[in-house]
């Protein structure tokens, strides 16, 4: 008679526990955590090892030195200005040309236009007495007109031309007139209106 010894193997209820186990884990990839590599750095920022210092370098000498180079400048512009601030004769007989044209202004659109450019011509000048002179329509009259400039300091001459240039704007819209004539009566306007603005007090 032979005997055969058996050793005990695992368990029955091992044995399932283990196979549903794999079952279980067959088929299904492990997941690691993501903090898991959290401590690993994933960009590098590298600093020169010589690196210079803001003092000292080109752009700290050239902010240094720009407001020097500015000096110059600066003493040229304010001389300028008073140059500009000291000719008040000029800056006045600018400032009278510019209100001349600004009121003559719609009388040039019509120049090429001679009855249009009559119209606005007198309506310009007569516009112009009643801005400076703080006059209304009805007190328009020649010798009013005359009256009040002379009381104001305005020279003769230049009130008889005003008068002579308004007067003849109705005779200039319906008599031959060549594109000369116009562009003359154009120019001695600016010219009245300027002179009589310097003039009056």
């Amino acid at each position: 008679e032979i005997m055969i010894k058996v050793l005990d193997g695992p368990n029955e209820v091992d044995s399932v526990s283990v196979k549903a186990e794999n079952q279980n884990n067959s088929g299904k990839r492990q997941v690691l955590a993501s903090n898991q590599f959290q401590y690993i750095k994933l960009k590098t920022r590298l600093i020169p090892t010589d690196k210079k210092d803001f003092f000292g370098s080109v752009l700290f000498n050239s902010l240094m030195i720009l407001p020097f180079l500015c000096i110059p400048f600066i003493v040229l512009f304010k001389r300028k200005k008073q140059a500009i601030d000291g000719d008040v004769v000029g800056n006045r007989t600018n400032m009278n040309n510019k209100l001349a044209k600004k009121y003559l202004s719609e009388a040039q659109k019509q120049i090429n236009n001679k009855e249009a450019f009559y119209i606005a011509l007198e309506k310009a000048m007569h516009n112009f007495l009643k801005a400076k002179l703080h006059v209304e329509t009805s007190e328009m009259s020649k010798d009013n007109i005359q009256e009040i400039l002379l009381s104001k300091n305005a020279n003769q001459t230049t009130v008889s031309d005003f008068i002579v240039l308004t007067e003849n704007c109705e005779l200039a819209r319906y008599a031959p007139s060549s594109t000369a004539s116009i562009q003359n009566d154009y120019d001695k306007a600016v010219i009245i209106i300027s002179d009589i603005a310097k003039q009056i007090v």
